[in-house]
């Protein structure tokens, strides 16, 4: 939700917006930091093998696999440094965005993430 949409809900002011916006993600940010289970982190080798084998016992050929792998493009503003600006066009989608990739467990756990890389990158490219 974009901060003037927040200013005409609430009656607030774009900076009494963009102040409580930014409390309430310092908030999130440090909440989030001391919960085990919202740490992103790669699996143990003893936790692979209990991934794989789940996915090997429903999809028998996929020998080795822990997880899939899904990227996002998220638009962004246009910038005003005209190589930073190319760097973040993507001419497949002829506009603006960042490259994400995420790697989930068969659980649903995340267990890597290449965030805000730029839009001109290939997913490939990200995910190294």
């Amino acid at each position: 939700m974009v901060d003037f949409s927040l200013e005409q809900i609430f009656g607030l002011t774009l900076a009494v917006a963009s102040r409580y916006r930014n409390w309430a993600l310092r908030i999130l940010q440090e909440t989030l930091r001391r919960f085990p289970a919202a740490q992103i982190r790669w699996p143990s080798e003893q936790e692979c093998k209990r991934l794989s084998s789940l996915i090997k016992r429903r999809y028998p050929r996929l020998r080795k696999a822990i997880g899939f792998v899904d990227g996002c493009h998220l638009p962004t503003a246009e910038a005003e440094d005209l190589d930073l600006q190319n760097a973040y066009y993507n001419g497949w989608c002829a506009s603006h965005f960042t490259s994400n990739i995420f790697v989930f467990a068969l659980d649903g756990t995340l267990i890597h993430a290449t965030l805000n890389a730029p839009g001109s990158w290939h997913d490939a490219a990200v995910s190294r």
